[in-house]
């Protein structure tokens, strides 16, 4: 059966490159959830949605708490949450406008 998805819209404070965005992410989610919670969160960031410090994380829908955290813990820049959604669509209607 195939996994439910939630997305994550996210907004970054300061100008940072997309791609020190998506390497401090990444590397917080591995910290903090390890190699196992990985596998079984499964985030992607989507590198087509970035736009104006805003981004969109998409991950299983049964760890929404446990990718929070890991996106507080980043330490190179603030990370804001703007919102949670499980259509993509509706996520960035809403968030990245």
């Amino acid at each position: 059966m195939r996994e439910k998805k939630r997305y994550i819209v996210f907004e970054v404070t300061g100008n940072k490159d997309q791609k020190v965005i998506s390497d401090s992410i990444n590397t917080s989610l591995n910290k903090f959830l390890g190699i196992l919670g990985m596998s079984k969160v499964n985030p992607v960031i989507m590198e087509d949605k970035f736009k104006d410090n805003k981004g969109i994380i998409r991950f299983n829908h049964k760890f929404k708490d446990e990718v929070i955290v890991a996106l507080g813990l980043v330490k190179d820049f603030k990370i804001k949450i703007l919102g949670v959604s499980g259509i993509l669509k509706k996520a960035e209607e809403k968030f990245m406008l």
